[in-house]
């Protein structure tokens, strides 16, 4: 039970989401995701489009439903005490049913997404919203997704131990209660916004306090430039007396093919998030990741009102057809005025191409604290591991 624990906390992985793909094909997330800002089940087009070159699955021009597969072993190493930890477990296996209710030719087709987790770490419902699509390709206003999903905040990636995520409570394995407003100001401009419950996340009615979060992204894809740009804001309300947490988020997404007139197949990512009363373990439980209020409570509660920063670097390089190799940085600061209490983690990964809807990932993670007292009591921040992966997809 405590390794299935830890292996939740630390390598969890999310249904797909690939900016670099929209950044390099100028597609607009919709256009492979049935969310209107990416993630989650993919659409017909994506499915085929993720298939490259390989002959699809059977089920590659159904959008009706999709499924996602994963199992992992994980070689875990703690510093602070050599405790060693290792084994297999499925990660994941979600099912999703992408159920048409109302096709018009004008107005809004509405469907129903609705995606169940029976994997061994994180079982049940995941995702579960009514989507209404504007059929008038002119109007602002394209879509409205209503019920649990995940927040459009930042640059969503399938890792949700980014520490950019983390500090802002966006997570993609954090679900968020309410509606989302999505559209195109031009065929360059996209923005979200949503109204959610905020600190009753995922809409379990935890709080007696009436809380309600306002979350916005705006993306900029200029057609002839190899670059993607996106800015996220976050603010959370509450009737109650107390400080109102915010976060930010800047990205962007380099087609470096294009950019080096294909010369180099690479791909680079960039995130930066500040945010402020979101170090708190009652309002964000990954916070609990870095500092352990049982054994350093002066320090976590000390850090609970500051403003955190974190940075998120990745470069994406496509050796061959089917062989990726990537490296990912990550940087956190619990407390933007003690810069030396940094945290720090490289990850080093190469995958394979099985077929057109199987990878094999080969993953290294290696990480620093710099801050006192981390490593000695033992933390997952100061963690090394090595995990391999299988992924399917259908």
């Amino acid at each position: 039970m405590k390794f299935l624990l830890v292996l939740f906390i630390t390598f969890s992985h999310d249904l797909m989401a690939r900016p670099e793909y929209a950044n390099r094909e100028k597609q607009r997330c919709i256009s492979c995701h049935v969310s209107p800002y990416g993630s989650g089940a993919r659409r017909s087009y994506g499915k085929v489009y993720a298939n490259e070159e390989y002959e699809g699955s059977q089920t590659s021009d159904n959008e009706l439903y999709f499924a996602d597969f994963r199992t992992v072993y994980l070689k875990k190493t703690n510093i602070s005490n050599s405790d060693k930890m290792d084994g297999f477990t499925v990660m994941m296996a979600a099912l999703t049913a992408n159920i048409p209710i109302v096709k018009q030719e004008k107005g809004f087709d509405t469907r129903i997404v609705l995606t169940h987790d029976l994997g061994t770490l994180a079982p049940g419902t995941r995702e579960a919203y009514a989507l209404f699509e504007n059929t008038n390709n002119e109007s602002l206003l394209s879509s409205i997704k209503i019920g649990k999903f995940i927040s459009p905040f930042g640059l969503l990636t399938d890792d949700h131990r980014t520490y950019t995520k983390m500090l802002t409570m966006s997570s993609m394995r954090e679900f968020e209660a309410g509606a989302v407003f999505s559209g195109e100001v031009t065929d360059s401009l996209h923005y979200d916004v949503a109204i959610t419950n905020g600190f009753q996340n995922k809409g379990n009615f935890s709080s007696n306090d009436s809380t309600y979060a306002v979350v916005s992204n705006v993306q900029y894809m200029p057609e002839t430039w190899p670059i993607f740009l996106g800015s996220s804001y976050s603010r959370h309300m509450a009737k109650k007396d107390r400080p109102l947490p915010w976060a930010y988020s800047l990205y962007f997404v380099i087609d470096g093919h294009t950019l080096t007139k294909e010369w180099l197949d690479m791909d680079f990512s960039f995130e930066y998030t500040q945010a402020r009363y979101l170090n708190s373990s009652g309002h964000n439980t990954y916070i609990s990741r870095f500092v352990d209020s049982s054994k350093l409570p002066n320090y976590a509660s000390a850090i609970e009102s500051s403003i955190s920063n974190a940075i998120m670097a990745k470069a994406l390089w496509s050796l061959t057809t089917n062989t990726e190799l990537a490296y990912k940085y990550n940087m956190a600061l619990p407390d933007n005025d003690f810069r030396d209490d940094q945290f720090s983690r490289h990850a080093l990964w190469l995958r394979y191409r099985l077929n057109s809807n199987t990878y094999l990932t080969l993953r290294g993670d290696l990480t620093k604290v710099k801050r006192q007292g981390i490593k000695e009591l033992g933390s997952w921040s100061v963690d090394n591991d090595v995990l391999l992966l299988l992924h399917v997809w259908l």
